[in-house]
């Protein structure tokens, strides 16, 4: 084998390895048919490509470019399952089964590919090198070992994830019973609270009218209060004149004169009396 030949078969594994790791790494929603065998397809191509390429290589090279085949594979299942783990983590609460199960058939398919087209490269290197058949006895042994652990680990990958699916979508409807209580036992409180922000409300306006009332007479109130003042301190100033005027009052004279006042009107009460008297006893003699 030539070094350009070499090289380019080192470049094939990258190469490859880089391009289905975009296809499984950017996939969104649900995967097609078609998009779910490219990573498979990918495998194919690398086996295919790196066969044309073993017809002339030494047989440990062979050994090691062979077995870069199921690495290839096995790399691509690796690439699946950390893709489907990193939608699980971020889609909690969706129904991702169909994403879920494309995925799942991504890493099967790649890793039985692998290890079937790596066994297939080995039985055509071997054809064409007979010297090497024990070897290829060997491998093929070896390989179907391989072949019937990796299936075995696949189905109980299989019943792993359906499990934690099954448990999943358990919890998933048990959550979603509780929300539901939730939002019921919200949608009770809210109008609870919305009836009591109404009668608060009018109970505010009622307070609110009491106190614009209240304000109002209490200004009434006080300028009646005002105006009882102003009264009270003018009639005390009266007052206080007055009291000032009748001390200065000379009251003796008046007491003479309402002395002899009362005198005369006794007298003349006496007059009064008897010329009452004195007509009462004409009258009598007048005939009638």
């Amino acid at each position: 084998m030539n070094k350009n030949t070499q090289g380019l078969m080192n470049f094939l594994l990258p190469l490859f390895a880089a391009a289905g790791g975009y296809l499984i790494f950017t996939q969104e929603g649900s995967m097609s048919t078609q998009q779910m065998l490219m990573p498979t397809v990918l495998v194919v191509l690398y086996a295919f490509f790196l066969q044309l390429g073993l017809t002339k290589c030494p047989t440990g090279q062979a050994e090691y470019y062979s077995d870069s085949i199921y690495f290839l594979g096995f790399l691509y299942t690796l690439m699946a399952l950390v893709t489907l783990f990193i939608k699980l983590n971020d889609s909690l609460g969706e129904d991702i089964s169909t994403r879920i199960f494309g995925l799942v058939g991504v890493s099967v398919s790649t890793s039985i590919a692998g290890v079937l087209l790596r066994n297939m490269s080995r039985a055509a290197y071997m054809k064409n090198h007979p010297e090497n058949e024990d070897d290829m006895a060997d491998a093929t042994a070896r390989l179907a070992e391989i072949a019937a652990s990796l299936s075995r680990d696949s189905a109980q990958t299989l019943t792993s994830i359906q499990d934690f699916l099954t448990e999943r979508q358990n919890n998933l409807q048990i959550f979603g019973d509780k929300e539901e209580r939730y939002l019921q036992a919200l949608d009770r409180f809210s109008s609870v609270t919305d009836s009591f922000c109404t009668h608060l409300t009018r109970q505010g306006e009622a307070l609110d009218e009491s106190i614009s009332h209240f304000t109002r007479g209490s200004g009434e109130s006080l300028k009646t209060i005002e105006d009882m003042s102003s009264t009270v301190s003018t009639l005390s100033r009266e007052m206080s004149r007055l009291n000032k005027e009748a001390s200065s009052l000379d009251l003796e004279p008046l007491s003479d004169s309402m002395q002899i006042l009362s005198r005369d009107t006794r007298e003349l009460d006496g007059v009064i009396d008897s010329m009452i008297g004195i007509l009462d006893q004409k009258m009598e003699k007048v005939p009638v």
